[in-house]
């Protein structure tokens, strides 16, 4: 049972949302990207996985459509590099 269930039932749901502004929090620290819990959350968590995963290099967060560079400097967008 985690922290925020009880016997059979969720607990107080304000846990559970001030529990998901501290991981975005915490993310945002950590990967230097704004990680927040709206229409960019898994836009932001994608980017993250991106760079990880097709070793990118992401852009500032205020550059318009560039999100990030690939090893031999291509701008990418996450969602262009599905195709390769």
């Amino acid at each position: 049972m985690s922290e925020f269930e009880s016997e059979g039932s969720i607990a107080d749901p304000s846990a559970l949302i001030a529990s998901v502004f501290a991981a975005c929090a915490r993310l945002s620290e950590q990967l230097g990207r704004p990680i927040s819990p709206d229409g960019h959350f898994v836009g932001g968590l994608g980017e993250v996985f991106a760079r990880d995963e097709l070793d990118l290099i992401l852009t500032s967060p205020s550059v318009k459509s560039i999100d990030a560079h690939d090893a031999e400097g291509r701008s990418r967008r996450p969602r262009e590099v599905r195709s390769l």
